[in-house]
């Protein structure tokens, strides 16, 4: 059965054969309670007969799969199938004949006695029991899993239904589903983007919170990176559609979250033993027919208990809650922005041992950044900072334009610097403000100025973290120094010693030397042994695969290491905001080293509790079958058999909400969606 089976073709089911059920249930007993003559048994006798015919007609597609199931071993819902519809055949069967000997005991003429036995030998109502509850317990579970996919449905219902598209400049409102890569669209105050797109023109805030993870409106402008189904703030954008329809990153993150048709390999191997079920179980019922037999017992008894031994050993709670438990999965990492693609990616990030964690993008920055400013008494830091940008302002250098994002960050207005000039290697000169200024390498300005032994000491101690450090110089005196390097993310140390918490050996991989990745592998809390550097985008794959022999080691780096991902069991790629479709069994789309501990607990949570689960449902599944074999009726053994079935995904699909830690950004940045991880760490 899809797990996404249309829930209301099982309730039109279950409803009928209900009705059915029960009125057949009041004409068996009501008859015998009544005393009728035989003619009378045989009039109640035929009603059932009659009510049997619909319950079969409902249930058609059930013998159909049953029917498959015989001819060739198919492990799923068809073994179940062919267990309820077996014991119902018997039953059926058998109440045919009785059937039979009812009509010749009036025919004949015979007392009362004789047809009130074979009256009670009818098993019509038995088999409508088993036939209801079968398709009551998957009707609950469906009506279980989709409520459980809320989330994900949530997700698509995000799409707008129109966009208003550009068509040389004219607005043309347009189905959202007809916008096409490289369409020119426009964003009104309040729309819902259409597509995954760049921003061309316009300035806004962009409301995207099933990625991000918070209320809180992210900042774009011109370059910026838009997602369909986040809502435009107050002033219009114009974009270019780059991902529609099916290739959003929204419609990814719905799609493998609802994952039709895969569940968790522990559930696999239950499923393959089910498929040994229906063979099993036969012999079992033959057994039990022979004991009972053997035991001088009434042929219609033997066979009421063979009946309910099928019946009960229905295995649809294991086949069941492989899915529920991977569905449950997927909708709580859905929030946190993790997707499993697979259920191997679950269970092989449960078993990992080891994390391997890429540096740039996870402990530390992806890109050069400001790490501290130190001015002077005539120079503050702000000063120089707004002095600094106005002279890099024409370099196209990494860390040149690390401190013009600081200052834009910081709202300083740039600096008039003129007649700037370079030296290639050293740094800049310039004019501000009638004076000169110089500013790059210690040997550059050390030739304009004398410097003093505190910035000197300063300089020298934010090298040794693997800094470059930038000093500056006015009108001949120094005027104070800019850090810039990739700056140690408090989230990656924190993810680090969460990791740590859980009894996984953190490993560091980087292309950088020892020297400069030594502070934030300090900050870490991360020695030697535990750092591997001098790693190349060649290299690193078989670095991964070596570590896997020590136990299974799971990788989290950016989507620019697809070899290196999947190397490792899993890959878990990092920050991918709509870039990894396919290279990890596991993606974790925004840029939070938080998601990395928050999905291998969520892993270990899911099939935790599926064992647990398939535990327990097989000791109740053995309790019914062994009690069907001595007492239980096959109505009530199909009853006990759907209640087990049906509240396996219960339990399974119920949330713990104490449990969950949510992985949110509690303070979102300009385009923080849309960092990744870059490859200038390998």
């Amino acid at each position: 059965m899809d797990i996404f089976e249309e829930p209301i073709l099982l309730k039109k089911r279950t409803i009928v054969s209900l009705i059915c059920t029960l009125l057949m249930g009041a004409a068996a007993y009501g008859a015998q309670a009544a005393g009728f003559s035989a003619q009378g048994l045989l009039g109640a006798a035929v009603v059932q007969l009659i009510l049997t015919v619909p319950v079969c007609a409902v249930n058609f597609p059930v013998f159909r799969r049953a029917a498959g199931a015989l001819r060739k071993d198919r492990p799923g819902t068809a073994v179940q199938d062919a267990l309820f519809c077996l014991s119902a055949a018997l039953c059926l069967g058998y109440s045919l004949f009785a059937l039979i000997q009812l009509i010749s005991c009036v025919i004949s003429g015979t007392d009362t006695a004789p047809a009130a036995d074979w009256y009670s030998s009818l098993l019509f109502f038995h088999a409508g029991c088993i036939l209801c509850c079968g398709s009551a317990a998957q009707w609950a579970a469906a009506v279980l899993l989709r409520r459980a996919a809320a989330p994900a449905e949530a997700l698509e219902a995000r799409m707008p239904a129109s966009a208003c598209v550009l068509r040389g400049r004219t607005p043309t409102d347009i189905p959202a589903a007809e916008v096409k890569a490289g369409d020119i669209f426009l964003l009104r105050p309040g729309d819902i983007l259409p597509a995954d797109g760049v921003v061309m023109e316009g300035q806004s805030s962009v409301e995207e919170s099933f990625l991000t993870g918070s209320d809180a409106p992210v900042d774009k402008s011109k370059g910026s990176t838009v997602y369909a189904g986040s809502k435009n703030g107050d002033n219009a954008l114009i974009c270019r559609a780059e991902s529609t329809g099916a290739d959003t990153l929204l419609s990814r993150m719905a799609g493998s979250a609802r994952g039709k048709g895969d569940t968790l390999p522990a559930a696999e191997k239950a499923e393959r033993l089910c498929s040994l079920s229906a063979a099993i179980l036969s012999g079992a019922a033959i057994v039990v027919l022979i004991v009972w037999l053997l035991l001088e017992r009434p042929f219609a008894f033997a066979l009421t208990r063979a009946a309910a031994v099928l019946a009960a050993g229905c295995p649809l709670a294991a086949l069941l809650a492989g899915p529920a438990a991977l569905l449950a999965c997927r909708m709580q990492g859905l929030g946190d922005g993790i997707l499993f693609h697979s259920g191997d990616g679950v269970e092989d990030t449960a078993l990992a041992r080891s994390v391997l964690l890429q540096k740039d993008g996870i402990l530390t920055s992806d890109r050069p950044e400001v790490a501290e400013i130190i001015g002077t008494r005539s120079v503050p830091a702000r000063f120089l900072l707004g002095m600094a940008a106005g002279l890099e302002s024409q370099c196209d250098d990494p860390a040149a334009q690390a401190v013009m994002r600081r200052a834009q960050a910081e709202k300083i207005k740039l600096s008039t610097v003129r007649d700037i000039s370079a030296v290639p290697g050293q740094g800049l000169c310039g004019k501000f403000a009638g004076k000169s200024i110089a500013g790059g390498s210690r040997e550059f300005i050390a030739a304009h100025c004398e410097l003093t032994p505190d910035l000197e000491q300063a300089g020298q101690r934010l090298a040794g973290d693997g800094m470059t450090v930038l000093y500056f110089s006015l009108d001949g005196h120094p005027a104070g120094l800019i850090a810039v390097g990739e700056t140690v993310r408090d989230a990656g140390c924190e993810a680090a010693e969460e990791l740590r918490a859980l009894g996984l050996e953190v490993v560091l991989l980087t292309a950088d030397t020892p020297e400069s990745v030594r502070h934030a592998a300090n900050c870490a809390h991360l020695d030697e042994n535990h750092v591997v550097c001098g790693l190349t985008h060649e290299t690193m794959p078989e670095e991964v695969r070596r570590r896997q022999f020590t136990g299974p080691a799971a990788l989290a780096a950016g989507p620019d290491f697809t070899p290196a991902l999947q190397a490792a069991a899993p890959g878990i790629a990092f920050g991918t905001a709509g870039r990894g479709d396919g290279i990890a069994p596991v993606e974790l789309v925004r840029n939070d080293p938080a998601a990395i501990p928050q999905a291998i607990r969520l892993a270990r949570h899911a099939t935790a509790r599926l064992e647990r689960v398939l535990a327990a449902a097989a000791v109740c599944q053995a309790a019914v079958l062994v009690l069907g074999a001595v007492v239980l009726s096959p109505a009530l053994c199909a009853l006990l058999s759907a209640f087990v079935c049906a509240a396996a995904p219960a339990v399974l699909l119920h949330k713990e909400s104490d449990r969950k830690t949510p992985v949110t950004n509690s303070k979102p940045t300009d385009e923080s969606s849309d960092s990744t991880a870059k490859e200038a760490d390998v």
